[in-house]
């Protein structure tokens, strides 16, 4: 098969299942995931009052919650009084697009076939279908973020300062769709360090300059606005709605006699139903509080979380809308109970009377298994080559800071983005063991 016979292969595949995920949406309310209302509000009252914000007061207090580039994409359709669907198809051709781009880079970093069965696999992953098929950023945070970390590594392997520069641009793009890719400037040193460019600190701060210049009208924006330096304060909700209370309550769970503040308890209606974000300092303050509290315990608890990253496929959102599969949430946590627990007799029950939970089991022991073998395969290639890829080193310590920066928040969604590079390093270190397996066979028949 030719080179454009398998890019535009990856292309159709992506493209046809996200139809298919599409089509099994039922009505234009569906294409909403529970964060889409907040961009589309944003977008609305841009359009109203002349204010970037989410909230729904009248007139809406400016805030920094989501990043501009996502709800500035919708305004025309939100202007034009448009379909919603219109921007979802874009969404879909987009994520069908990074599964093409990821196979034409991701070959210049291991065999061409490796690349290709990596990709495949990225365009055939079902929730990521699902996703790109509702009013969210994965679709084009995937492609500038997942993009940004294979050209890094590319500069890494091949020395062109133009793959750095192109990196810091997308990772730059990338952060003003979601704010989380902000903190991955840190990678930039990273690449720069494992290069073996004779001017790599030069090119590191040009680098860092290209995506300091891209980032900083928004953090403008915000100085002069909101009279704040940071980049969204989407950050402390999440401090103080996940990471604190999450802690709260592993840290009373296994150390009840722990003496510390508890964690203040502040009324969350005005966000949750206003969407108004003035409360978000103090809610910074207080998870920041209660965390530096304890610091020890935090950092255990943030480490031992990082795995949740990859033990979730969330195919459970898919087989709860067939009917006929008689899927029950319940059962699903009563599974992973017993498992838990060592009763395996309750597990045999459960799994003949339920099937479709073996489905779901699988799935989610087939992305623990993708994790593990992404996060050897440079150990693995030193082990058959003798080399260490320096390269693909540094997508191996990308897979981890990003799994360090979600803990302790667990979902599939957030696994999304790192897809394409965990299906690209599995698929990699499968084969280059096949290869040697074969090889050895050959050798002894």
């Amino acid at each position: 098969m030719k080179l454009y016979q398998k890019a535009l292969l990856i292309f159709l595949v992506g493209i046809t299942i996200r139809g298919i995920a599409l089509g099994s949406l039922k009505g234009e309310a569906s294409l909403f995931y529970r964060d889409s209302y907040t961009y589309v509000q944003v977008a609305k009252n841009l359009l109203q009052y002349g204010v970037y914000s989410m909230g729904k007061d009248a007139p809406p207090y400016p805030d920094n919650f989501r990043t501009p580039l996502y709800p500035f994409f919708l305004v025309p359709f939100v202007s034009a009084h448009s379909s919603y669907y219109i921007p979802v198809l874009i969404q879909e051709i987009v994520m069908s697009f990074t599964a093409f781009l990821i196979f034409l880079l991701a070959r210049r970093l291991v065999p061409e076939n490796h690349a290709l069965f990596g990709a495949l696999l990225f365009a055939l992953e079902p929730f990521g279908a699902l996703i790109s098929s509702q009013l969210m950023t994965e679709a084009f945070f995937t492609l500038f973020f997942a993009t940004a970390l294979l050209l890094s590594a590319l500069y890494i392997k091949e020395g062109k300062r133009t793959m750095l520069f192109s990196a810091a641009v997308l990772l730059a793009i990338a952060a003003l769709l979601k704010a989380f890719a902000f903190l991955f400037v840190a990678m930039i040193p990273v690449a720069v360090l494992l290069s073996h460019s004779t001017k790599k600190w030069r090119e590191g701060l040009i680098a860092l300059a290209l995506f300091s210049l891209i980032v900083a009208p928004w953090f403008i924006r915000n100085a002069v606005t909101l009279k704040t330096l940071d980049f969204s304060s989407q950050n402390g909700f999440n401090l103080y709605s996940y990471n604190a209370n999450a802690f709260s309550d592993w840290l009373h769970s296994y150390f009840p006699t722990t003496v510390g503040k508890p964690l203040e308890k502040i009324d969350l209606s005005s966000i949750n139903e206003r969407y108004d974000t003035r409360i978000v300092p103090s809610l910074k303050s207080a998870a920041f509080v209660f965390i530096t509290a304890h610091p020890a315990s935090y950092a255990i608890f943030h480490i031992l979380h990082m795995p949740l990253l990859f033990t979730n496929a969330a195919y459970d959102n898919i087989v709860a809308g067939i009917s006929f599969l008689r899927f029950d949430y319940l059962s699903e946590a009563g599974i992973y109970d017993a498992l838990s627990t060592g009763r395996f007799g309750t597990t045999i029950r459960e799994l003949r009377d339920y099937p479709v939970l073996a489905i779901l089991l699988f799935a989610n022991l087939f992305f623990i298994a993708v994790a593990i073998l992404a996060l050897l395969n440079p150990w693995i290639h030193k082990a058959l080559h003798r080399i260490f890829p320096r390269d693909v080193f540094f997508l191996v310590l990308a897979i981890l800071y990003y799994a360090l920066l979600s803990s302790p928040i667990s979902g599939a969604r957030l696994r999304i983005p790192l897809n394409p590079i965990l299906f690209l390093l599995a698929s990699n270190s499968v084969m280059m063991v096949w290869k040697l397996k074969n090889k050895k066979y050959a050798l002894h028949a």
